[in-house]
């Protein structure tokens, strides 16, 4: 196992700064008794500051000021020291002289603990109450960042095109339209003039696929616009021909829907249900492995066509197509909790770990397993979906309900 380097800069009145190999040469010219008076003031008057080489503190490491609380209280502990560190007793010159030169020896034997240690340290604390537990072993355990914008276009013609590695501008030509990338995370059909005069006997179809830990949002030529959550893939064609405007989805999607009276818009869904509208703003969560699609309308109307079913939804209603019931419900719906991914936030409202862990393993790429009981296990809060993983799994801790165990991105959720 290689372990990282750490190095060690010396910070003088927020100004002037050491290496640590120029603090280490004055340290042991001090030792010697061959250092000046401005010198051992200088030696005396440093912060100390801890990073990673590339000038980082990553997050697989425990938390620097912990590490140093932790460390100095077991020196002083040892040395004796720490009960002598009185707010206003008074210490003679020689002492605090004497003092200060184990204070160096402690905060280089800190140094050089934290160095031999890096890649392998093994970190517990309790906050009031609440325990956090973390694993960080470096071989095993990495931050694990949170998604973004990241999807592949597959044109008509088969050929695939990672959309986050490209710059903005146009991609491509099809039948009606010109396929640009005008800003990250966001692809727009434009009609094409020329095509317009000189329509395709054929309907081209392109499809864009969002990987786990990605988002993205199409514009289709007709003006709609399709916000792209996380394991989701959206196929389409690149102009509408025909009395009707067809898309299919697989995952989940928000549509804003281009009003037509004329051509009305259908979303198919997992080859299971249609969704019927002219225009309006709705969502569709329809992942694969899920026995219910939910249809969530926030302005306009829309019809749930299920089979031989159907149902009409109004603003701030869900429709839930149970499969194994093969019914369709309607129930009314908390539209902010239900548009939380779309404005970068989690919203559990008493939603079990399993239903949790779902959301969390899309949106930050990471396989999860589950230790004890887990069915009981209910959580709320609200938690933006910028931070990173380890970030919201210490929140859901607090709870000491559960503990996670990461090792690269496999979590595994025990219950307490």
């Amino acid at each position: 196992m290689c372990c990282r380097v750490l190095y060690y800069t010396i910070i003088i009145d927020d100004t002037k700064y050491m290496t640590k190999a120029e603090f280490l040469t004055l340290y042991e010219k001090y030792q010697d008794g061959k250092c000046s008076t401005d010198e051992i003031n200088l030696l005396f008057s440093y912060t100390d500051q801890i990073n990673l080489e590339d000038g980082e503190w990553e997050s697989d490491m425990p938390d620097k000021q912990a590490i140093y609380a932790d460390l100095f209280q077991r020196l002083d502990h040892q040395t004796g020291f720490g009960s002598q560190d009185k707010k206003h007793q008074t210490i003679p010159f020689s002492n605090l002289v004497k003092r200060k030169r184990y204070l160096l020896l402690f905060r280089v034997a800190a140094v050089l603990f934290i160095v031999i240690s890096a890649g392998m340290i093994w970190f517990n604390f309790r906050s009031g109450s609440a325990r956090f537990s973390a694993k960080t072993d470096t071989s095993k355990f990495q931050e694990v960042m949170p998604g973004g914008n990241k999807a592949t276009l597959t044109l008509a013609n088969g050929t695939k095109i990672v959309l986050d590695r490209l710059q903005n501008g146009q991609i491509a030509q099809q039948a009606g339209s010109i396929v640009q990338k005008i800003n990250d995370g966001q692809l727009v059909y434009a009609s094409d003039s020329e095509n317009d005069q000189h329509p395709s006997s054929t309907t081209e179809w392109n499809t864009v696929t969002v990987p786990k830990g990605g988002q993205y949002k199409v514009i289709l030529s007709d003006g709609t616009s399709v916000y792209l959550n996380s394991a989701s893939v959206l196929s389409y064609p690149t102009s509408f021909t025909g009395k009707k405007r067809a898309v299919k989805l697989t995952g989940e999607a928000y549509f804003e829907v281009a009003k037509n009276p004329n051509r009305p818009f259908m979303v198919m869904v997992s080859n299971r249900q249609n969704i019927e509208v002219l225009g309006t703003h709705f969502n569709v969560e329809a992942y694969d492995g899920e026995q219910q699609i939910k249809t969530t309308l926030l302005e306009g109307s829309v019809r749930i066509i299920y089979g031989k079913k159907e149902t009409l939804l109004k603003p701030d209603q869900m429709a839930l197509t149970d499969f194994s019931a093969s019914t369709i419900s309607v129930k009314s719906a908390d539209t902010d909790e239900v548009m939380a991914w779309k404005n970068g936030m989690f919203i559990f409202s008493d939603e079990n770990i399993v239903s949790i862990m779902k959301r969390l393993s899309r949106w930050y790429n990471i396989d999860v397993t589950f230790k004890g009981n887990v069915k009981g296990l209910s959580f709320g809060g609200n938690y933006s979906r910028d931070k990173t993983l380890s970030n919201l799994l210490k929140n859901i801790e607090l709870t000491e309900k559960v503990h996670f165990v990461t090792e690269g991105r496999r979590v595994t959720v025990i219950a307490e």
